[in-house]
């Protein structure tokens, strides 16, 4: 089961990835684009399971 949800977690950041990537190739608004490239952040941050706090140091 985890082996399961590292391969959907990579998909969806994959998936992620094409989305930013189509939104730069189609000079989609900068905010947007930016505020797409947060979300996977945050969601790439989540998936990690490393808390942010630990991060910042």
């Amino acid at each position: 089961m985890q082996s399961y949800d590292k391969i959907s977690q990579q998909a969806n950041i994959e998936w992620e990835l094409e989305r930013v990537k189509e939104h730069i190739k189609n000079n989609t608004a900068k905010n947007i684009i930016l505020y797409e490239i947060k979300k996977l952040q945050n969601f790439i941050h989540k998936a990690s399971f490393v808390p942010r706090s630990e991060l910042s140091v």
